[in-house]
């Protein structure tokens, strides 16, 4: 999954990518304990003030953005 969506953010020309690691609550039946966010960056894109990472993050894509991964994402 990290790597599908390393590569559809880089085909969609993004050129650094800032990757967070979320922990889930333990009690999740289906065992899933972390939650990736990744935070595509570009120079025409503006950015936003990341409280996970607590600083600045300078031309990130909005949330949506997802809009156009998940059109790229291979089926399956």
């Amino acid at each position: 999954g990290i790597l599908v969506a390393q590569h559809v953010l880089a085909g969609l020309g993004a050129r650094m990518v800032s990757s967070i690691e979320y922990s889930k609550r333990l009690g999740l039946a289906n065992g899933q304990r972390l939650l990736y966010s990744f935070l595509p960056k570009l120079p025409w894109a503006m950015g936003a003030f990341s409280e996970a990472q607590l600083r600045f993050i300078s031309s990130h894509f909005p949330e949506d953005f997802a809009i156009a991964c998940r059109a790229r994402l291979p089926a399956g």
